[in-house]
């Protein structure tokens, strides 16, 4: 019975024990303005952390609402320019990646 006990308790770790010593990098996401002249906005969207190759998807919600794509490089990285003209608020960008949640920041426009 001891050893049957045993197993029970062992099988229960095993998902516990698999997850040891595994990190999980998390992504970043940071909004930035970069206007060259004050009538030309400039939202710049930049991130690290995401699946190598694969597009991001930002969702931009606020004022005014958008969605962008950003295609990560061989290192993880995305930038993404928006040249849209946005009415002045709050706003958030979110980024998703394969359905997944990666990351979120906000921002205002004054």
């Amino acid at each position: 019975m001891k050893h049957v006990l045993r197993i029970a308790a062992l099988s229960a770790m095993i998902p516990f024990l698999l997850l040891a010593g595994k990190t999980t990098r998390g992504a970043t996401l940071v909004a930035t303005s970069c206007n060259i002249a004050p009538t030309d906005q400039c939202i710049m969207i930049t991130g690290s952390g995401y699946g190598a190759s694969k597009d991001v998807i930002i969702d931009l919600s606020g004022t005014a609402s958008g969605q962008y794509i950003a295609p990560a490089n061989r290192q993880g990285n995305i930038t993404v320019y928006i040249y849209d003209p946005l009415p002045s608020g709050p706003y958030m960008a979110t980024a998703t990646q394969t359905f997944k949640l990666m990351a979120s920041t906000g921002f205002d426009i004054p």
